[in-house]
């Protein structure tokens, strides 16, 4: 799977993108086309503040998939992924 996620806001306001290719297994793949396809699973969290924006496109097996989500909404899926990226 490629990745280019972009993430900006926070009180610093200093953008950070991430860009690359990155091995995962069949279920964690479907899950993120799962959560990027369907916006209305996302459930809103009201109680986070700090603002950042993320920019998300993958491309999994030649098929692009984009989503932008904010700290109130970013899914689990999503979250994960990109601590797998920042540990690389």
């Amino acid at each position: 799977m490629f990745y280019n996620i972009q993430i900006s806001g926070g009180f610093a306001n200093i953008p950070t993108e991430y860009e690359g290719k990155l091995d995962i297994d069949f279920q964690r793949k479907e899950d993120l086309k799962r959560v990027l396809n369907n916006p209305n699973l996302i459930s809103e969290n009201k109680n986070l503040t700090d603002a950042f924006v993320y920019d998300v496109k993958l491309n999994i097996d030649g098929e692009i998939y984009a989503a932008t989500f904010n700290e109130s909404n970013i899914p689990q899926e999503v979250l994960n992924l990109v601590d797998d990226i920042k540990k690389k």
